[in-house]
């Protein structure tokens, strides 16, 4: 099995209820590597076309999040809820990506990310 992975950022802003610090309403540039594994088709010799994953991720999931308040969009805007949201979102949207997702990373800051993979969850299954 083949991994590819594909990077998008994106503009959002959040708070965190009831923590110190993030409990104000304040942004990040995010940036999210979502991952999918499978076999190169034997034709064309790719696992997936990379301007396909583009157009599936950024119609299925950047275009609800680009420039928005997460927190109008989710119950919890962690890192690590984002990610649970996520996963659901592209497993659903998208058939073809819900069979070979497997992982996606969400970079909060730049030294910040969480990471979530099949091996980890259930979610969307």
């Amino acid at each position: 099995m083949i991994r590819v992975t594909r990077r998008f950022t994106f503009e959002a802003a959040h708070h965190i209820v009831g923590h110190e610090k993030c409990g104000h309403v304040h942004g990040h540039s995010y940036v999210l590597d979502v991952t999918l594994k499978g076999e190169p088709h034997k034709e064309t010799g790719m696992t997936i076309d990379f301007g396909l994953l583009k157009e599936l991720v950024t119609d299925s999931l950047i275009s609800l999040v680009d420039h928005k308040d997460l927190n109008e969009l989710f119950p919890v805007t962690t890192c690590e809820m984002l990610l649970l949201e996520f996963w659901k979102i592209l497993v659903h949207d998208s058939y073809f990506l819900g069979q070979m997702l497997s992982e996606l990373r969400l970079q909060e800051t730049e030294n910040s990310w969480a990471t979530l993979s099949r091996e980890d969850t259930d979610v969307g299954e």
